[in-house]
């Protein structure tokens, strides 16, 4: 994934990276927004600006997770 990298700090481009994995997505991302359900809601989002990002993602997903059957 370095190739994205210098991408996005050449181009300065706005990307929609889809992913399963937190720690991919706090490496890429300056905003991220969590989905779930049936039909697909948005059940959180955060701005990498804010403290402990990751826990509150998991926090979310771990408080979500039997409500949209997340993995």
């Amino acid at each position: 994934m370095k190739w994205l990298k210098v991408v996005l700090y050449n181009y300065q481009s706005t990307v929609l990276k889809v992913t399963h994995d937190i720690e991919e997505a706090l490496v890429f991302s300056t905003r991220i927004i969590v989905l779930g359900g049936s039909p697909v809601t948005i059940i959180g989002e955060f701005s990498i600006n804010e403290k402990n990002v990751k826990s509150n993602i998991i926090q979310l997903i771990k408080g979500q997770k039997d409500e949209y059957k997340l993995g």
